[in-house]
């Protein structure tokens, strides 16, 4: 499980005076190589959002998609991730993971279970799918609650804890002092709640 947002996707605002604006704007529509290469990139983005945002009901492949209140990411395992787990007697390789996002929200007991049934329907309907992860995994702040659904649970070296989009989460809510909820979050987990959680499909669809 991976806390969505930070995990997901990153951006970093810069700021232009309207003289500048004006000046990248001319330079833009002059360049048709240029408009085509934003177009794809808005398209892009586009696209993301809508996977993302809501569950469309369908099985069909998507390199994210979103399933209940899970978003999914088929991806590689980063390096560091792949050394730990090896370490653990996992058998794995980088390209053979379903990164698994909980993005931030209140949820219950019944919509968590629903959600992890709506990824079992979708993983089911891909089995046929050739590149089919073998686990799925994330990493999270909300890694001790997972074990009660299959996920075994390994601690993380502080940096990688740190460095985490779950860290970056937890200090902006602790940053959020307008916000009571976030900030009973911010105190109720810390950085050495954060772990590796992870299950194989095949047991995950077993359950």
């Amino acid at each position: 499980m991976q806390e969505g947002g930070r995990g997901i996707e990153e951006s970093r605002n810069v700021e232009l005076s309207a003289h500048q604006v004006e000046g990248i704007t001319i330079e833009v529509l002059k360049d048709e190589e240029l408009i085509q290469y934003l177009k794809e990139k808005i398209a892009q983005k586009i696209n993301f959002k809508q996977a993302v945002t809501n569950d469309d009901g369908t099985n069909d492949f998507s390199e994210w998609k979103r399933l209940g209140m899970f978003i999914v990411n088929w991806k590689r395992l980063p390096d560091s991730l792949v050394s730990i787990l090896q370490s653990n007697g996992v058998d794995i390789m980088a390209d053979e993971v379903l990164e698994l996002h909980i993005p931030p929200q209140s949820a219950s007991f019944e919509e968590f279970q629903q959600s992890l049934n709506r990824l079992k329907e979708y993983l089911n309907s891909n089995r046929s799918n050739k590149n089919l992860p073998r686990y799925v995994y994330g990493v999270s702040y909300l890694a001790k609650y997972a074990g009660r659904w299959g996920f075994t649970i390994i601690d993380l070296p502080d940096f990688i804890q740190g460095e985490s989009g779950a860290a970056g989460i937890l200090r902006d809510y602790a940053e959020s002092v307008e916000d009571p909820k976030k900030q009973r979050l911010a105190h109720k987990f810390k950085i050495d709640d954060i772990k590796l959680c992870y299950i194989s499909v095949d047991d995950l669809l077993k359950r």
